[in-house]
């Protein structure tokens, strides 16, 4: 109470600027504050004598700690999973492990050889016999890894590098063929130019085997070799072997056009006297539009044609095939089907004659005018009249 009573009196003195009123003076003990004041000297003590860094290190190790327990309790389902499969992988590897390759690889080169590698040889050899590939080459094996390799050689040397380009083809389809021999559920063969550079020799056995496998399997051949094609209708025809065929024609620029007709080189005569009457109906349309020229080129054009086809006629309905010109050989056996009379001679000299005597070029002065259409279908009907007498063997 009094110092509080002093303490008025102070403040009234101040601000009067005077000491009127009185100021007792008073005395506090602070020894209770001592010992806070020891305690934190001590304390403060022990913080120096202490390292903060490794406590701030401890801290945030606990910090980390209970983050990732907390990520972990979020991914914990998909971790287990993850787990799961690298045991059951780890488990794999130590039971693969158990096994030993090099005595299956020789097990499996043993099996190879004895029911395949001598199989494949014999079958490989007559298979070169019969497309007349070169019979030097020998086939190498080697196992590795529970498989087996096996590579072409001449003397120890692989063969692609001694031999020409049409022996390797030769060889490699001798390889293609025999391959397709030694599997049976294999029912289909796609050829694409078989013999791209053979001579006309080894075409003419590439042709006949490919007819002759055809008795066993679905036989598809594409090739821009027209001689070859008629080779395998030919072959085919004669062995009794159903062939169709397709054509694909690159018509303005355009690839791919499929018509079921074969090209005008290709075609028989009874193909060709159907092609015929086809231009005749058009050559008819350019007769009656009036202009002279084109009519002329196209009645040229048709008739060219008509001569190529009783030159054709000859060669297929008169000598009955005994003589072609994409056989290598003459075929004697036909000629006891052959039949010519006075008759068939005639007409092959007439219709020759009148295709044949104004399509080369004239002089000027003969001004020499194309048949009319009336005139090119009676010729037309004469070829068409001989093709129905003299019938193909």
């Amino acid at each position: 109470m009094l110092s509080e009573t002093s303490r008025i009196n102070a403040i009234s003195n101040l601000a009067n600027k005077n000491i009127d009123l009185p100021m007792h003076p008073f005395e506090v003990s602070t020894n209770e504050l001592d010992s806070v004041n020891a305690k934190l000297k001590a304390t403060i003590e022990d913080l120096f004598r202490k390292n903060p860094s490794k406590e701030i290190e401890e801290l945030e190790k606990q910090i980390q700690f209970l983050t990732d327990k907390s990520l972990l309790s979020k991914l914990l389902e998909q971790i287990l999973v993850f787990v799961a499969a690298h045991k059951w992988s780890a488990k794999a590897e130590i039971s693969a492990s158990a096994f030993n390759t090099k005595s299956i690889t020789i097990k499996q080169g043993e099996l190879f050889t004895i029911h395949i590698t001598d199989k494949y040889t014999e079958t490989f050899n007559t298979e070169c016999k019969k497309l007349n590939a070169p019979k030097v080459v020998q086939i190498a094996q080697r196992n590795a890894k529970g498989s087996t390799l096996r590579k072409l050689h001449v003397a120890g040397i692989v063969a692609n590098s001694i031999l020409s380009e049409g022996e390797q083809r030769a060889i490699s389809l001798a390889d293609f063929l025999t391959e397709v021999q030694m599997n049976p559920l294999n029912k289909g063969v796609f050829f694409d130019d078989p013999v791209t550079s053979q001579d006309h020799h080894r075409r003419e056995k590439i042709a006949e085997r490919l007819v002759e496998l055809a008795r066993q399997k679905q036989v598809i051949v594409f090739t821009h070799d027209i001689a070859f094609f008629i080779r395998l209708k030919i072959y085919a025809e004669t062995k009794g072997i159903l062939c169709s065929f397709t054509t694909l024609r690159n018509a303005g620029g355009n690839p791919g056009v499929i018509s079921p007709d074969l090209p005008w080189i290709a075609q028989p005569v009874k193909q060709r006297i159907g092609t015929l009457r086809e231009r005749l109906v058009r050559l008819k349309k350019i007769e009656h539009l009036g202009n002279e020229d084109d009519y002329l080129f196209a009645a040229k054009a048709w008739y060219e044609l008509l001569r190529e086809s009783w030159e054709r006629a000859v060669e297929e309905r008169l000598f009955k095939g005994v003589v072609e010109r994409f056989m290598l050989g003459v075929q004697t056996q036909k000629l006891k089907k052959v039949i010519i009379t006075d008759e068939f001679l005639d007409n092959i000299q007439n219709g020759m004659t009148e295709s044949s005597s104004w399509i080369h070029d004239a002089a000027a002065g003969l001004n020499p005018t194309p048949p009319d259409t009336t005139k090119a279908e009676e010729d037309f009907n004469k070829l068409n009249e001989f093709a129905t007498k003299c019938v193909p063997a």
